[in-house]
This record gives C-alpha cells, sequence and structure tokens, in this order.
C-alpha cells in the first residue's frame, strides 16, 4: 500500500475515534433533559415574542435550561464525563472557569459578528446546561454588560 493511502486512512480512523468518543452540544442536552430529578425549561420563539412587547430580547429566539442539581450522584458524574467528552467544531470556547467544585464552560456557534447559540456548561455541585438561541449582536452584549455593571 503507497504511504499516502496509509495516511488517508489513519487519519480517517482518528476522525471516527474522535466522532465516536466525543459527544455533541445536541446529544448532551437530548440525554440529560431526560435524567431523573432533574429541572428543565424551554422557552421558544412565541414565548420570548410575548415578552418582546415588554423588554428587549436582544435577539434571542430560544431558552433552553436543564439543572441537574437534584439529580443523585451518579447521574452528576454520568454528566460530568461527558462534558469532558464534548467535542463540537461547530462551537467555540469563550470561557473555562473553575471555582471551588465548580467547573463552567461557555461555548458559542457564531456566524460573522453575529451569535447563533451560547451555550453554558456547568458542573460540580450545581451542574446546569444552558442554551440560548437567535441572532445576538456583540454589540448587544457589551451593551448589556456595561448596563449590568452599574
Amino acid at each position: 500500500m503507497k504511504k499516502s493511502n496509509k495516511f488517508w486512512i489513519l487519519a480517517l480512523l482518528a476522525a471516527l475515534c474522535l466522532t465516536v468518543e466525543g459527544q455533541s452540544i445536541d446529544r448532551l442536552f437530548k440525554e440529560f433533559a431526560s435524567a431523573d430529578n432533574n429541572e428543565s425549561v424551554k422557552l421558544g420563539r412565541f414565548m420570548l415574542t410575548l415578552a418582546g412587547a415588554f423588554t428587549d430580547t436582544y435577539g434571542v429566539n430560544g431558552v433552553e435550561v436543564i439543572s441537574l442539581e437534584k439529580a443523585d450522584e451518579a447521574v452528576k458524574q454520568r454528566f460530568a464525563e461527558a462534558v469532558g467528552k464534548v467535542r463540537d467544531s461547530g462551537y467555540e470556547l469563550m470561557i473555562d472557569a473553575r471555582e471551588n467544585k465548580q467547573r463552567t464552560r461557555v461555548m458559542a456557534r457564531m456566524k460573522a459578528d453575529i451569535i447563533q447559540e451560547l451555550v453554558v456548561l456547568s458542573f460540580g455541585d450545581n451542574p446546569a446546561l444552558i442554551r440560548i438561541k437567535g441572532s445576538i449582536k456583540k454589540s448587544d452584549i457589551d451593551r448589556i454588560l456595561q448596563e449590568h455593571k452599574k
């Protein structure tokens, strides 16, 4: 077998291993949305359109929150392991923070300067998944941060 063919076969096998071993964001939400003792809330486009009549929604058209705080330790451990295996090339890591026993990752899926999806993965004592979808401008985030500094 030619060297170039061996290279491509090995590259393909490596990619398949990463795909099998990795966990996508969507799969993570699907898996833990059905976990025992979770608390979850989903706000869709309709509810956020109604909210837009009273406040600025900054381009957000969907919010999903799953809290595993009340889940048993086995679920929390499985969640922490799954988050450690998240490999989703469509997302950019924005923040990876640790404080005491809590770790938080913030990931974003962007198109140009517009955030299409923002995902917060928090694990430790209070594990949670948060997904915010929409067309959020970076300038809106800066404005929100400035407003909350006061």
